[in-house]
C-alpha cells in the first residue's frame, strides 16, 4: 500500500515537471511571438512615418516653386503663365532689379506683354543693357557707349576713304605705265604738263574721295 502510493506520488511529480516544462516553454513561445509582433508594429509604424515625411516634403517642394527674380522682388506669388519667369530666372536677382530701378516693373510687364513672344528676349536683352548703363552711369548712361562708338565708326570711316584714293591713285599709275608703254597718238603727245600732273598727284583724288565720303555719311545722333 505504502510502496503503491509512493509511485503515485512519484508519477504526479514526473506529471507536474512535465506540464510545469510545457507551461514555460508555451510562454516563452507567446514572449518571443510578442516580441516580434512588437517590433513587426514598430517597423511600420516607423515605415509609415518615413512615407508621411517624404510625402510632406515633396508637396511642400512641389507647391512652394521657386518664384522668379521678378516676383521674389516684389514679393508675389509667381504664377505659371508668369511673363517675367522666362527672363528674369531666380539666380539672376540683380538682372531684375536694375530693370526695375530703370524702367519700372508694370512697364516692363506692359512691354512685354505687347510684344510677340519671339521678340521678348531681345526686348528683354536691350532693356537690361541700357538698365545696367544707367546704373553704371546715371548721367549719360548708354549714351557714353554710342558715342564712343560713333567716334570709333568715324575713324574707320577716314580710313576706309584713305584706303579707296591710294587704290585710285595704284591705278592712276598703272594706267599711265600702261599707256606709256603702247604707242600714243599726237593728241596724247601734245598733252599739257597741267593735266599730266594731275594724274601723277595722289593729294587730288584722295581730296575727291574724302569728299564723297564724307558728302554720303549720315550720323547717328538723330533726334
Amino acid at each position: 500500500m505504502y510502496n503503491n502510493s509512493l509511485s503515485i506520488t512519484r508519477l504526479s511529480l514526473d506529471e507536474l515537471k512535465k506540464w510545469k516544462e510545457k507551461v514555460v516553454s508555451s510562454d516563452k513561445i507567446h514572449a518571443h511571438m510578442k516580441s516580434q509582433d512588437n517590433s513587426k508594429s514598430v517597423e511600420s509604424e516607423s515605415l509609415g512615418f518615413c512615407v508621411e515625411i517624404d510625402m510632406k516634403e515633396s508637396g511642400r517642394r512641389q507647391g512652394a516653386a521657386s518664384p522668379c527674380a521678378a516676383c521674389k522682388l516684389l514679393r508675389r506669388r509667381c504664377a505659371q503663365d508668369c511673363v517675367f519667369a522666362p527672363y528674369f530666372p531666380a539666380d539672376e536677382p540683380q538682372k531684375f532689379a536694375n530693370v526695375h530701378k530703370v524702367f519700372g516693373a508694370s512697364n516692363v510687364n506692359k512691354m512685354l506683354q505687347e510684344l510677340e513672344v519671339h521678340e521678348r528676349g531681345d526686348a528683354v536683352s536691350s532693356m537690361v543693357y541700357e538698365a545696367n548703363a544707367r546704373v553704371r552711369d546715371p548721367v549719360y548712361g548708354c549714351v557714353g557707349a554710342i558715342s564712343s562708338l560713333q567716334h570709333q565708326i568715324d575713324q574707320l570711316q577716314t580710313q576706309l576713304a584713305l584706303a579707296q584714293a591710294e587704290v585710285v591713285h595704284l591705278r592712276l599709275i598703272r594706267q599711265t605705265e600702261t599707256q606709256g608703254l603702247t604707242p600714243t597718238s599726237p593728241t596724247n603727245s601734245t598733252a599739257s604738263p597741267s593735266s599730266q600732273s594731275q594724274l601723277m598727284n595722289p593729294m587730288y583724288h584722295m581730296d575727291l574721295v574724302v569728299d564723297q565720303q564724307a558728302h554720303f555719311q549720315h550720323s547717328m545722333w538723330t533726334c
